[in-house]
């Protein structure tokens, strides 16, 4: 099942649950089987009062996850054209549940985004109430570079995201560092790849019978500091300004005419520190830009800059909180997984790139429980 779990006893008796990845020559691909059989044992250790906290992650040095496996996904649209496959609305409808239940975890659950965080990875780790990243972190929503719009709750955390940065990486498929990550909201907490044993141990040694937000906090926060020193430079912040300028335009097709310029821009003409040396950084960092994908452009426009909200008949039971980092973020769960925007979008007028029923099987699984 490329998936494995483990328990271990701290002090008073508390238990932690580790989730482990476990799909090394793959990236940690999630497939139908993954997911499930993760969404199952997320939903016991939610069941069980010693079962304190929670620490998601992946096995291999080279990623987290590094999305869904959609070679499985591509043979059946093959198999079934015109029509959506029965694997690909089970599979969509799976994790986009799964990415839900993240987000509205009632217990501390920590991801460890080391390396490839991409796609499907990304709706895991942006689920988790602590999101950590390390020098290796490699965070994008690379989907426009094979036709598909960001999901996984994609345009609601990439509308919130300065200026215009969240359409750029969008469009883009850019890939983020840690100190990306941390600039942009996207992760909570930096440490070193190393450390991975070290927050281990300091979860089993802490007291979860009283003031537990506080002690995780100072683990965290002890952790932290002795990982700073490794932060690597911010790569798109700084080029904040540029990119808004770019994108300053009326209409995503203007966007993605603006961004493809980039790709042209002759290298001769790059010298450190000119308008046209950051006009080739920003090409260079951003592997979507040479796709050809305007419909999958379109539906992206449409739904990210506003941060689109689910339909009224998929949003999930009232009074359902979604937990950050130890506080409460009353408009997760209506934007969490903001897949009624897809399902909108699809039916605004995409080309027919996206059937309808794709949107639609995504929109309810994904809020649907």
């Amino acid at each position: 099942m490329n998936l494995h779990f483990e328990e271990f006893t701290g002090i008073n008796g508390a238990r932690l649950g580790i989730a482990t990845l476990d799909a090394e020559k793959s990236l940690n691909a999630l497939t139908l089987p993954m997911i499930n059989a993760l969404q199952d044992r997320l939903d016991a250790w939610a069941r069980e009062p010693q079962v304190v906290c929670v620490l998601l992650r992946g096995n291999g040095a080279k990623a987290f996850c590094a999305g869904g496996e959609v070679r499985s996904l591509v043979e059946a649209c093959r198999a079934h054209p015109g029509e959506v496959p029965p694997l690909a609305a089970q599979f969509f409808a799976a994790e986009y549940r799964l990415d839900f239940n993240l987000h509205t975890y009632p217990k501390p659950l920590l991801c460890w985004g080391h390396g490839y965080v991409l796609g499907g990875g990304m709706g895991l780790l942006q689920g988790a109430s602590t999101r950590i990243v390390t020098p290796s972190s490699r965070l994008a929503m690379p989907e426009i570079s094979i036709g598909l719009y960001p999901d996984v709750g994609a345009s609601w955390f990439l509308s919130r995201l300065p200026g215009k940065l969240g359409l750029f990486l969008g469009l883009t498929g850019a890939h983020m560092n840690a100190r990306d990550a941390i600039d942009l909201g996207l992760a909570d907490r930096f440490l070193l790849d190393g450390q991975q044993d070290d927050l281990i141990e300091g979860l089993l040694q802490l007291n979860w019978q009283e003031q537990t937000e506080m002690q995780l906090n100072s683990l965290l926060k002890a952790l932290q500091q002795e990982a700073l020193p490794q932060l690597p430079e911010a790569q798109w912040l700084p080029r904040r300004e540029k990119i808004d300028e770019w994108l300053d335009v009326s209409d995503v097709r203007c966007a993605w005419k603006a961004l493809s310029l980039l790709v042209d821009h002759p290298r001769s003409a790059d010298r450190p520190g000119s308008q046209d040396h950051g006009r080739r950084l920003t090409a260079d960092g951003a592997p979507g830009l040479g796709a050809n994908r305007p419909s999958a452009a379109f539906v992206l426009g449409r739904c990210v800059p506003h941060g689109i909200h689910p339909e009224p008949q998929l949003l999930p039971p009232s009074g359902v909180q979604r937990r950050r980092a130890g506080t409460v973020d009353r408009q997760g769960p209506q934007a969490s997984l903001a897949l009624a925007g897809h399902q909108s979008c699809a039916r605004s007028g995409s080309g027919g790139a996206f059937p309808q029923g794709v949107g639609g099987a995504a929109s309810v699984g994904g809020f649907v429980q």
